[in-house]
């Protein structure tokens, strides 16, 4: 991981990041009554990837917690050309048992995801910033 964060909950992020914050709290609101998640709150930072970073596979839900259930990132950067990497791969699960996967390059706007989602950051030839966001319930243990 070679990004540098901020959550948006900190003063120092100003009042765009709460406006932000409150936006993202009114999506999950929506979420809940549309497809009745049980989320309880939203959690969200600030990412910034130097050139030649990335963010190896993984997911957002942990292996001990099912808290996260939606995952959420809006891209920030201007002018962003598809040779300039950075893109988000997501990993799916093909009907014959192998693997398929669709990268999303980070151009402005938002890409939305099932938190247990396998996927990565590919390596961008410039800085790419970002907000990433996780729409949390309650968590039940792992058994």
């Amino acid at each position: 991981r070679a990004d540098r964060t901020r959550w948006l909950d900190d003063a120092r992020c100003g009042p765009a990041a709460g406006v932000f914050l409150e936006r993202l709290d009114a999506l999950r609101i929506a979420l809940n009554r549309r497809l009745f998640l049980g989320l309880d709150e939203v959690e969200a930072h600030y990412a910034a990837y130097p050139p030649g970073g990335g963010y190896a596979r993984h997911r957002d839900r942990f292996r001990d917690s099912d808290a996260r259930v939606v995952s959420l990132v809006t891209y920030l950067n201007e002018d962003w050309d598809t040779g300039d990497g950075g893109a988000l791969r997501l990993y799916f699960e093909e009907d014959a048992g192998g693997k398929a996967s669709v990268d999303i390059a980070p151009t402005r706007g938002s890409v939305c995801f099932l938190s247990e989602l396998e996927h990565e950051v590919l390596p961008a030839r410039r800085e790419r910033l970002s907000i990433a966001a996780w729409f949390r319930r309650a968590a039940v243990a792992a058994r």
